[in-house]
């Protein structure tokens, strides 16, 4: 498996292949993470027992091929796009051949197996998404989105590779199992009546990697209609779960936002570091608050659960005299003044060379904003979300999403209805103990309070 990040996001389509282009090697091979012998080992244990020999077995985005060094089987094929990736001395009935994974014409594969690579899809070049989710979607015969990441794409390339009554065995995020981006791969396989079990990691498996992990197991012999859930720890013990959840509540539902109550994510600017401020900063460049920067919260972690009301006095002690980043330059108009203009003179280039930026007519112009009723923290360990009425009016930017809420809604009441309600039971583990709750399932949370509401 391995793993690109934002410095690596150009991913070009060219003869049927993706590439990495404008990336050092050196950084290339940084960013590949590989899978422990022991968890290899572990799934071909599981694909062992109820199965003693698969015949002809696929890799996609095999790394070094380590997959290869155990299991039984007749023939291991790899394909690997990096052709500068080292193999391991591999057995005899084992090869790997460096090309792109959607460019494989061969299939009918009794399994495969192995660790694709996590790339989110805000990295993916458009025109390669475009390409591929409509090959897909033709192919499943399912809308696949083109939002979905990197790692659902190579699972429904796997699916589609292996027999009618072969077998999918792959460490992918968890997050597969749930959420709306993978929609279509689970419609598909409710569609042909599979068995799947998914092995939920306790634990951080890849340090790298900040997002949950699972051994996913598709068994297309088995026609039971199944989904199976399990816990398992470092230690390889396994414990059945009734929800993906871990618990017996199903998990919140992701529902679009509703007029007069809603939740929406916080502004992207296109850097941090560029378009929010700390104190210091602000007073260097004689910005002037309220027409050159505006109030914004990037992060909620300077608050305690205690906290219900984000006011001027708090906003002051926790943030500004801190020096937090709590300052958002005020760009979403041409009209801008002398001293934020020679600010943005200031900045070199590698500072705004994001995609956000880059796809702008001016790159420090962002479209106009508002801020949320309620600020809250989408990343939580227990209990819930922190979240806080904004009386600051400090405008949400990045991971600290608002609600909007109109005037005929009790603020303190939705806040407290908020602050008691059960998130820890209703939410899959992001990564490790951290939990997160999506925008869309804020608002099945919003929405199941108006409709209590109505009956009080």
């Amino acid at each position: 498996m391995y793993t690109v990040t934002i410095a690596m996001r150009q991913i070009i389509d060219q003869n049927d292949e993706f590439e990495i282009a404008s990336c050092e090697k050196k950084y290339y091979k940084k960013c590949q993470v590989y899978t422990p012998d022991n968890i290899i080992k572990k799934l071909w244990t599981m694909l062992h027992q109820d199965k003693e020999y698969y015949e002809k077995v696929l890799d996609l985005g095999a790394g070094d091929g380590r997959f290869a060094k155990f299991g039984n089987y007749g023939e291991y094929i790899g394909i690997e796009i990096d052709k500068d990736t080292t193999n391991i001395d591999l057995p005899n009935n084992a090869s790997i051949r460096k090309q792109c994974a959607f460019s494989l014409k061969e299939k009918d594969f009794d399994l495969c197996i192995g660790n694709p690579p996590y790339v989110r899809h805000q990295e993916l070049e458009s025109s390669w998404k475009k390409k591929y989710a409509s090959m897909i979607s033709n192919k499943l015969d399912e809308e696949f989105t083109q939002s979905s990441n990197i790692f659902v794409y190579f699972l429904a390339q796997a699916l589609l590779k292996t027999k009618k009554d072969g077998k999918v065995a792959l460490i992918i995020p968890f997050e597969w199992a749930t959420r709306p981006s993978s929609r279509s791969i689970r419609n598909y396989i409710n569609r042909n009546e599979w068995s799947v079990h998914v092995y939920r990691f306790t634990d951080d498996v890849f340090s790298k990697v900040l997002t949950t992990a699972s051994i996913t197991i598709i068994d297309k012999s088995d026609k039971t209609n199944s989904w199976n859930y399990y816990e398992i720890d470092p230690l390889f013990n396994i414990t059945k779960t009734m929800e993906p959840t871990g618990t017996e509540k199903k998990i919140l539902p992701y529902n679009p936002r509703e007029d007069g109550l809603y939740s929406q994510r916080g502004l992207s600017p296109g850097s941090q570091k560029v378009f929010c401020l700390t104190e210091e900063e602000r007073k260097k460049h004689n910005l002037e608050i309220g027409i050159d920067v505006l109030p914004c919260l990037v992060s909620l972690k300077p608050l305690s659960k205690e906290n219900k009301v984000l006011t001027k006095n708090l906003f002051q002690k926790l943030y500004v005299d801190n020096n937090q980043r709590c300052w958002l330059v005020n760009s979403q108009t041409f009209a801008i003044s002398n001293n934020l203009k020679q600010y943005f003179d200031t900045i070199p280039y590698e500072d705004r060379n994001t995609w956000t930026c880059n796809n702008r007519d001016v790159w420090w112009k962002y479209h106009s904003v508002k801020a949320p009723t309620f600020l809250y923290a989408s990343a939580f360990t227990e209990y819930g979300p922190k979240i806080v009425i904004n009386r600051m009016n400090a405008i949400s930017v990045n991971s600290a999403p608002g609600i909007y809420a109109n005037s005929k809604v009790n603020l303190y009441k939705l806040l407290d209805y908020i602050k008691a309600y059960d998130f820890e039971s209703r939410i899959v583990n992001h990564s490790g103990k951290l939990k997160r709750i999506e925008i869309n399932q804020m608002n099945s949370v919003l929405q199941e309070y108006i409709k209590e509401s109505q009956f009080q």
